[in-house]
């Protein structure tokens, strides 16, 4: 009798607890809503160009045991490519697209229309994020799904001209040309040029709209182009290298005057090399970039010139143009040189200066002249009229 008793008891319980889980199960188990049991599949192109409608099909589908309500789709993803050289969060484009209650085992499909922009061959990623909520809770489940797609190809196409090596300090040309790639508008378009170490700024056409280096384009339609050319010199050692980097992409939402999204870029490498014929310009003895003078006073000039270059020099040409409203035009006097007064500039030829007909390898040399700055008070003639 005590084993068949234990043996009862035992079983009682195996039948209690088998009530109890099978009970759980019916009653709650079945409502566990998992969001592993969910699926986010994206169907579209691995590649996009820049600047064009992509669409893609998005499939939610349920595999949970209960309905999914209050469900919302959001879509996010940057407008393009981030700025490298920026420490802040790119642009990011943010939608959302209310659903319909998911029945248990029930698919929902979406077409999902973006627009993506960015240098090509850069990656771009979408973020899918599925909210929703089930019936007698409050809470708030997520699900969440990355796309990627590559920029085939630009919306904006950049062509640098610029030359492969410059003397030092010497003037040249950088021209920018922009055109359109894409199939529609590319609106606010920025430009910016990074200028390196040791570029001096001269001029451009157009101006920069912010400092000497950003340009406000505007939009940018289809199949137009506009065309950049800014002026300037290097400074640098014999065999240094330099970069020039262009970028082009639309204004950061912090800054109007930064790029916050980049649609293409271009860079260039220029060496800097001595000139074949060196001149260096001294005034009053002084050689800097920047050098009092008194007004009413004359000014001795001398420039000291040497052939770099391992052969000679045939026929050699040394000039000094003369700026600005600041000195008296009638006392600029060349040693040897010919003064032109149309355009303030001293030339010193084979027609007047025999040191430069032939120049030997390494051989150095020196030519003067001498000018006055105007008084700073005269009646009609000084810096300030009376």
């Amino acid at each position: 009798m005590g084993l068949f008793k234990k043996f009862f008891i035992g079983s009682a319980i195996f039948f209690v607890l088998a009530i109890l889980y099978a009970s759980y199960q019916f009653f709650v188990g079945g409502n566990l809503v998992s969001s592993k049991n969910i699926d986010i599949t994206v169907i579209g192109p691995a590649f996009s160009s820049g600047g064009d409608e992509l669409s893609l099909q998005v499939s939610i589908e349920n595999r949970n045991s209960v309905p999914l309500e209050f469900a919302k789709l959001f879509i996010e993803y940057p407008k393009g490519a981030s700025n490298l050289n920026s420490s802040t969060t790119p642009d990011m484009v943010r939608k959302s697209i209310p659903l319909p209650k998911i029945s248990a085992g029930g698919i929902n499909q979406q077409v999902v229309k973006v627009t993506l922009y960015g240098e090509e061959g850069s990656q771009q990623a979408i973020k899918f994020m599925l909210e929703y909520r089930v019936q007698g809770s409050n809470a708030i489940f997520r699900k969440e799904s990355p796309y990627q797609v590559r920029i085939s190809s630009a919306p904006i196409n950049l062509d640098l001209e610029a030359p492969r090596t410059v003397n030092s300090s010497q003037e040249f040309i950088l021209k920018i040309n922009i055109s359109s790639n894409a199939p529609k508008d590319v609106p606010g378009v920025l430009l910016s040029v990074d200028y390196p170490s040791g570029f001096a700024f001269k001029d451009a056409n157009p101006k920069p709209a912010y400092g000497n280096n950003v340009w406000k384009l505007g939009d940018l339609h289809t199949g137009s182009s506009r065309l950049i050319s800014v002026t300037g010199a290097l400074s640098g050692e014999d065999g240094e290298e330099r970069t020039v980097r262009i970028l082009s992409g639309s204004a950061s939402s912090d800054d109007e005057k930064t790029i916050g999204v980049i649609y293409n870029s271009v860079f260039r490498t220029i060496s800097i090399q001595r000139p074949f014929l060196d001149a260096q310009v001294y005034l009053n003895g002084d050689s800097g970039d920047s050098v009092t003078i008194y007004p009413d006073e004359e000014v001795k000039g001398l420039v000291v010139w040497k052939n770099n270059l391992p052969t000679r020099i045939v026929n050699a040409s040394i000039s000094v143009k003369f700026s600005g409203s600041a000195f008296d035009r009638t006392s600029v006097s060349g040693d040897r040189g010919f003064y032109n007064s149309l355009d303030n500039t001293i030339v010193w030829d084979k027609n007047n200066v025999t040191d430069v007909v032939i120049i030997e390898p390494g051989e150095t040399g020196k030519i003067s002249f001498t000018f006055r700055p105007l008084p700073l008070f005269s009646s009609g003639k000084g810096i300030i009229s009376k």
